[in-house]
């Protein structure tokens, strides 16, 4: 029993099937409040638009680092407590926190992106429903090439499925460059679909 054992035990289903959804869900949740209160109209009717979405993506951002804080402080009090193990060899699976944090806020800001033109909660669930499916059946039947699908970069970006390489780099640099992307992408979509709600 070691410390990656753990976290692969620990990661890997949460990563493909809970993480992104209870991620999406608690967008999806808050983006539904803006459309019942038709708050994207008056932010636009304002010109305020811009200062909130700013403000959401820093909101999803908190989120996400909380998020990866609470995975990361119940695997080490497990590693810690249940297991006896020595904190000193935490140092790869803490870094592996940056990476992850960014992919929490990717599924996030897509999330938000769906929700701006879905605009119930449903309907986000729905659309991030189908596509959480997808990418856990994707990261099980291929996972060499789900590492850039959105709702397996949390799969990706933790290297369950890979630990042999938990500390490598590379490994790091691809997931977090993949996250980045898709945050902006989701970013710039979210944002020109929030300025056309009317």
């Amino acid at each position: 029993m070691t410390w990656s054992a753990i976290w692969g035990q620990a990661i890997l289903l949460p990563s493909m099937v809970f993480m992104p959804v209870l991620v999406a869900a608690f967008a999806a949740q808050v983006e539904a409040n803006e459309h019942r209160g038709r708050n994207w109209q008056r932010l636009n009717a304002a010109g305020t638009v811009n200062a909130a979405i700013a403000g959401k993506m820093l909101h999803g951002l908190a989120a996400s680092a909380l998020t990866v804080l609470v995975f990361e402080a119940e695997f080490i009090l497990v590693g810690r407590f249940a297991a006896g193990f020595d904190l000193a060899q935490l140092g790869p699976f803490l870094l592996r926190g940056i990476p992850l944090t960014l992919s929490v806020w990717a599924i996030m800001t897509l999330t938000q992106a769906v929700s701006a033109k879905a605009e119930s909660f449903a309907g986000t669930m729905s659309v991030m429903m189908v596509l959480t499916i997808g990418g856990c059946a994707l990261s099980l039947a291929a996972p060499a090439i789900a590492g850039p699908y959105p709702l397996a970069l949390i799969t990706s970006a933790s290297a369950a499925r890979d630990l042999a390489n938990i500390a490598s780099p590379a490994s790091m640099l691809a997931s977090t460059t993949a996250a980045a992307i898709w945050t902006a992408i989701s970013a710039l979509i979210f944002h020109r679909l929030a300025k056309q709600a009317v």
